[in-house]
Parts: C-alpha cells; sequence; structure tokens
C-alpha cells in the first residue's frame, strides 16, 4: 500500500500518510479532492482519483453550510399599478409612481399595464380578468356607503330614515354635515315662527301673513325631507359614497 504525500494551506509538503490517514484528512476538510498527491514512489496525481476514498463526509466551508440551511425566498411577481400602469411588486401596498393603492382601478391591467376603459372585464391584450378591480371598487363603496371603511363615511340608510323621520327638524343636514342647513332648519322653527306668532299676537293678527309663510316653510321643511330621504335611500351605494365624500363635505351642501 503506497504512502502519500500533500501540500498544505501554506504550500509546504506533509506527509508520508497512508489511505486511512488520508480519509482522515479528507473528512477533516484538509483535503479535498482535487488535492494534488505524490506517493513515496513518485507516483502523481489527485486525490479524488485514489479508489476507495469518500468525499461525502468531508467538512465544508462553514458560510457555504449557512448559505444552503437558509431558505431561499421565492421571487416576487411583477404586477402593474392599475391606477397609472407602472410597475410595482406583487406585494406592494403603495404605487410608488403615483402613490395610490396598486389595485382597484380601472385604468390599466394588472398583468400587462394595458389600457383599460371603465366597461372592460377582460383585458383583450393579456386575456385576464379585471374583474377584481371592479369588484374591489363595489366593495370598497359598500363599505364606505355604512361608515365602516372610511372615517366620516355616511350610511345612506342612516340618512334616509333621518331625513324622513325629522327631516323637518334637520337632522339628517346635521348627520351629513351640512350643518349650515340645519341650522336653518332649527331657526324657522324654534326663532322665526315663534317670533311670528307672537308678533300676530300683539298685533291682533295684522302680521297673520309672516305667520303663514312661516308655516309654510316648516311644512315645506317637512316634504323636503321625506323627499330626500326617499332618494337617499334609493341612490346605489357608489353613487351616493360619489356625491357625498366625507372629504368634501361643507356648511350648505345639498
Amino acid at each position: 500500500m503506497p504512502n502519500y504525500f500533500y501540500a498544505d494551506v501554506d504550500g509546504q509538503k506533509q506527509g508520508p500518510v497512508d489511505e486511512q490517514q488520508l480519509q482522515e484528512l479528507i473528512d477533516q476538510g484538509i483535503i479535498n479532492p482535487n488535492t494534488r498527491l505524490v506517493t513515496d514512489t513518485g507516483h502523481k496525481g489527485l486525490a479524488g482519483q485514489i479508489p476507495g476514498l469518500s468525499f461525502h463526509s468531508a467538512v465544508s466551508d462553514p458560510f457555504e453550510q449557512t448559505a444552503q440551511a437558509l431558505p431561499v425566498p421565492p421571487p416576487q411577481k411583477q404586477m402593474f399599478c392599475t391606477n397609472c400602469g407602472s410597475s410595482v411588486s406583487e406585494q406592494a401596498v403603495a404605487c410608488m409612481s403615483c402613490g395610490a393603492r396598486p389595485i382597484g382601478h380601472r385604468k390599466f391591467c394588472r398583468q400587462c399595464a394595458a389600457a383599460l376603459n371603465p366597461e372592460q372585464v377582460v383585458c383583450v391584450k393579456c386575456g385576464a380578468s379585471i374583474s377584481t378591480g371592479g369588484m374591489f371598487q363595489t366593495v370598497t363603496s359598500k363599505v364606505r356607503s355604512v361608515g365602516g371603511g372610511t372615517p366620516g363615511a355616511k350610511s345612506k340608510v342612516t340618512a334616509g330614515l333621518l331625513a324622513i323621520l325629522l327631516g323637518g327638524f334637520g337632522v339628517h343636514k346635521f348627520y351629513m354635515g351640512s350643518w349650515g342647513w340645519g341650522l336653518l332648519y332649527l331657526a324657522n322653527l324654534f326663532l322665526f315662527l315663534p317670533i311670528a306668532i307672537f308678533l300676530a299676537a300683539i298685533t291682533v293678527g295684522l302680521l297673520s301673513p309672516l305667520v303663514m309663510l312661516s308655516g309654510l316653510i316648516a311644512s315645506a321643511q317637512g316634504i323636503v325631507g321625506l323627499i330626500e330621504g326617499i332618494i337617499y335611500l334609493t341612490t346605489s351605494d357608489e353613487n351616493f359614497a360619489a356625491k357625498y365624500p366625507p372629504e368634501t363635505q361643507s356648511a350648505f351642501r345639498w
């Protein structure tokens, strides 16, 4: 059985070692299949060419072992912003180009960035369904219509019932954020009408037209509230949310 010589990491000749000792050096990671060996008879070769040696148990680079042990994250799928068409990650919650939520719009295809029209349900370029975007918008609108999604969003059901039951007092106006109209409703009922009645009483009915006018306005308030309540309840969720967005409330919005 021949003995072998090998060079260490500093290039110094080491040995001789027999095959058993050679296998121990392989297990320790000192010798690998490409290590050059020289026998005591002068024959040169590579450690991997010697039959009977096993390199499966050799100690590998600890950094390589760590890299192999770490899970490789799956590649992120590139999608497109449905608002501006820019490329975004599938996991993105906001588009870095336009700042909008990358899903839920119907301007561009989520799969290929092709321009869309509002009536499309399938992208004619890639064949992808765009109903998801429409469904997202519908659900969002419905959530907003009951006040559960966007802070300040109003419920059309609540607004309708308030208008029908308490429309003469302007309660629905306060609920919808039109506090200016609400104050006018209350002022007519609890200020102008009582004053007109009082003046008519002390002038022996001379100001009765003023009383009639205030009474007609008070009655009209109730009728208008009834009509508004019916309009609120019969309006679609999408149209109600679009007509009465919480961020555009004003004192005299009708």
